[in-house]
């Protein structure tokens, strides 16, 4: 607004209109004619530092410099950039467009449920729910890459191949059906020994991981009897005319049980296998690390043992749900 002179070296300045009255504002003319010398000094740095045309430099790279840019992002981060503006909105969803395409992500995810569609985690089946209610989720299948766009195959406890004692001692090692996943799960009320194998054919060259979900109720290996044996998860490649080859193996004491039940650190599991907790549940994985397979000229089977028999000591407490052999594909570009 205009201002009229007050006193020497000062300006009033209307400032607002209440009731008909003028609401004036004096300042200093030196003040409200122009900026200070700091304040200008500021000014232009800033001017400097943040040089702004209207121009948004970003969306002027090539679609291979920004491909490489949205790599280094989470799924969150990506959505937070959509909000930005209509066009990074279109060129984030053109990225994401490509990428799962690129990787079939819509029909390998369709595998995945039509091939565990009986063992499936809670949090699968909401990310199914989602997708089903949910038209543009481009975004949606990308956070999910890295869980399926390697083959998975499950197999429930309750039908491995051998698990001799499952038939043969309904009272101390049974089959229940567990309320919440909604299927049936093996659980060891007291056994001395026990020991199942399962054989997942025709497996494919490449990398994999094997993992078994597991619970624990109060378990605890009785240690009155010696020797205490660790029990031994054995990894074997198997293929017609040729020996038997160990692709992984671990041992677990008798006492980590109780340990990983109380979620303690198990130095003795370092360099060969992990215990991933799951955040919505007791459950967790108890998974190997990666092991290769081999690249023969046709697929081979994978045998799975899980071996406590030298151990007398009776077993308490232990549900376990089903095995995973999950190959591991890395997309293009993550690390």
């Amino acid at each position: 607004m205009g201002g009229i002179q007050a006193k020497e070296g000062s300006l009033a300045e209307v400032h607002a209109v209440r009731g008909g009255q003028l609401i004036l504002r004096v300042a200093s003319s030196q003040t409200s004619g122009r900026p200070s010398a700091s304040r200008q000094n500021s000014s232009s740095k800033l001017n400097l530092l943040i040089p702004f045309d209207g121009r948004c430099y970003i969306l002027e790279q090539s679609m291979d410099v920004l491909e490489k840019v949205f790599l280094q992002l989470s799924p969150r981060e990506l959505a937070l950039l959509c909000l930005t503006c209509r066009t990074m909105n279109l060129v984030v969803s053109e990225f994401l467009n490509h990428y799962c395409a690129s990787y079939n992500v819509r029909m390998r995810l369709k595998q995945f449920y039509q091939r565990n569609q009986d063992l499936l985690l809670p949090k699968e089946i909401v990310l199914k729910d989602r997708l089903d209610a949910n038209s543009k989720h481009q975004l949606l299948l990308y956070s999910a890459l890295n869980q399926f766009v390697g083959e998975v195959r499950r197999v429930s406890l309750c039908e491995v191949d051998q698990f001799d004692l499952l038939a043969n001692d309904p009272k101390n090692i049974m089959k229940e059906r567990d309320v919440a996943l909604n299927r049936e799960v093996v659980v060891i009320k007291r056994i001395s020994w026990f020991y199942f194998k399962h054989t997942f054919q025709n497996v494919q060259p490449g990398s994999y991981s094997l993992q078994i979900r597991v619970r624990l109720s109060n378990a605890r290996w009785d240690s009155h009897r010696e020797p205490q044996v660790p029990c031994q998860i054995r990894v074997c490649q198997v293929i017609q005319g040729s020996p038997i080859r160990t692709l992984s193996s671990i041992q677990i004491d008798p006492k980590s049980w109780s340990k990983i039940e109380t979620h303690q650190y198990l130095p003795e599991l370092d360099g060969s296998a992990q215990v991933i907790f799951d955040r919505d549940s007791d459950w967790f994985f108890l998974r190997l690390n990666p092991f290769p397979i081999g690249s023969p000229s046709s697929s081979s089977d994978i045998q799975i043992e899980f071996d406590d028999t030298e151990n007398p000591n009776r077993k308490h407490g232990v549900i376990m749900d089903f095995l995973e052999l999950r190959s591991i594909v890395k997309p293009f570009g993550q690390v």
